[in-house]
């Protein structure tokens, strides 16, 4: 932070734009989303000063990716199109790629897979034409991706299976551990639990050995669910307990909300009907506060059918929660 801001300060704009993108891989890998945005606002206006497009391209992609970590994806689709249309203009076609994959992404999280699945075999083009075959990796991942949020599960399992091979080929293990995480999603969707952790145990492996908390965060999650499903109930909350804590730290609202619901059905499961919701209401609200209507209705919906909670051998009704009593945080 200090020294983009001492570069700024001297009118060391070129400098400046360079280091706050050079930081970024770090940035992101120790969820330092503050510092991250900080030196990147700076380095925008630093870029613009200078002229330098390529610069102001690099930037507001950065800025697109990390607005998609924070659910901010009104602001990541304004930074990402920006940026592709200066990758554009330069005639850089793996810049442009990386920002129709961020695109894509923002799409896919949106609910629009067909337009989402257009940018990615635009990116895989451009990737393939550029010779970067870690890029087309990371594609491959997210036509998976698109796929499988579409239900369609044979094809997702081949886009997914060949960016795996391919990161094994080329020794991407980060990229290998996302393949292997999506595909451990994949086998949950089909009911195949233990082919599930297989994946997950090697994913979070490999996370872990390249000091990637933020992704273990992501796999403690969706191992946890796997745990609550199997009924390991106790390995099961503390997966997700972490998961939630990682979360809360990078600002990632849609998944606090998604670790806040898998804990609250645990509790449920539990009896301990005060604290699912407690959590449930948590999640309710961001929901909310996302404008993600489907699932805070399905949320609603739980809780205004929650199970009955027992008080000295008998039951009661737990009466249901309002959107206003949620925004007061009662």
């Amino acid at each position: 932070m200090a020294l983009v801001e001492l570069a700024v300060r001297w009118r060391l704009d070129s400098l400046a734009c360079r280091l706050a993108t050079a930081f970024t891989p770090f940035f992101d890998l120790r969820g330092h989303h503050d510092d991250w945005r900080r030196t990147h606002e700076l380095a925008l206006g630093a870029a613009e000063r200078a002229g330098d497009l390529r610069g102001q391209a690099i930037v507001l992609r950065n800025l697109g990716q990390l607005g998609v970590y924070q659910d901010a994806y009104a602001d990541a689709q304004a930074a990402s199109e920006r940026s592709l249309a200066l990758f554009r203009r330069i005639g850089d076609d793996q810049g442009a790629a990386v920002a129709l994959a961020g695109l894509s992404t923002i799409r896919r999280v949106s609910g629009d897979h067909e337009t989402a699945l257009s940018h990615c075999h635009d990116a895989l083009e451009l990737f393939t034409r550029s010779g970067d075959r870690h890029g087309e990796a990371v594609v491959r991942i997210a036509i998976g991706s698109v796929w499988l949020a579409r239900g369609c599960h044979a094809t997702a399992e081949r886009w997914f299976t060949d960016a795996r091979a391919a990161c094994v080929e080329i020794g991407d293990r980060h990229r290998e551990a996302h393949a292997r995480h999506r595909m451990a999603l994949l086998h949950q969707h089909r009911g195949n639990l233990g082919h599930a952790r297989e994946e997950l145990d090697r994913a979070i492996a490999i996370f872990r050995e390249l000091g990637d908390d933020h992704c273990v965060g992501y796999a403690h999650q969706s191992l946890g669910e796997l745990c609550l499903r199997g009924g390991d109930l106790a390995h099961a909350k503390l997966l997700l307990v972490n998961s939630l804590s990682v979360h809360r730290r990078d600002g990632d609202r849609r998944s606090e909300a998604e670790a806040g619901e898998l804990l609250g059905e645990l509790h449920e499961r539990l009896g301990q009907i005060r604290e699912a919701r407690d959590h449930f209401r948590r999640s309710l609200e961001i929901w909310e506060e996302l404008g993600a209507g489907e699932p805070a209705a399905a949320l609603r919906e739980r809780l205004r059918h929650q199970p009955l909670t027992m008080i000295g051998g008998g039951s009661i009704l737990v009466p249901s929660v309002t959107s206003r009593e949620v925004g007061r945080g009662r």
